[in-house]
């Protein structure tokens, strides 16, 4: 963020607005928006996040796309045909070339087309150290402590561990 930003307009979309018009020297994002930071014409790479001081990889949390076919579907032959069909390795690949999201197919990812790719390999290569996202509406305890700890470690200088230690206590409390 520029020096001048007070830390309340740092919200995810003036940063990623900072980052886009070449204001903000790096951001922690996910593949999610990178046609946007292409279409934008900022010049920016993909680079797995750093270790931490104790040699430890970091473990952001990632998402997964599944679908499923509700036990009261009338058509489940019908449904299970179309899921086979757009999870082919053809249409996989094809995903992947129009919105460059990553296949769970190891024979797609095994393409030329990805392996040669350094957004698609930084990508992966950050996966293998994430945990899977917990998609459970206890999730939203999580979000706005986490959120308050950062600010106060960035914008206060509070000490890291007692804001964290604070945030954990307020989770366990909600």
């Amino acid at each position: 963020m520029p020096k001048d930003v007070p830390f309340s307009d740092a919200g995810r979309g003036n940063v990623e607005n900072y980052f886009k018009q070449g204001k903000a020297a790096a951001i922690i994002n996910g593949p999610w928006v990178l046609g946007e930071y292409a279409a934008s014409g900022v010049n920016y790479g993909l680079a797995p996040l750093p270790k931490l001081s104790n040699g430890k990889s970091i473990h952001p949390f990632f998402g997964a796309k599944g679908y499923v076919i509700s036990k009261v579907s009338k058509n489940k032959d019908l449904a299970e045909r179309y899921l086979a069909f757009i999870n082919s390795p053809k249409y996989a690949l094809l995903r992947y070339e129009s919105i460059a999201e990553l296949p769970p197919i190891k024979e797609v990812l095994n393409n030329p087309l990805i392996t040669n790719d350094d957004f698609a390999n930084a990508i992966a290569s950050q996966v293998e150290q994430a945990d899977i996202m917990p998609y459970i509406p206890k999730m939203a305890a999580v979000w706005g402590p986490m959120t308050e700890a950062l600010a106060t470690i960035i914008r206060d200088n509070k000490d890291a561990k007692a804001a964290l230690d604070e945030a954990v206590a307020k989770i366990h409390d909600n």
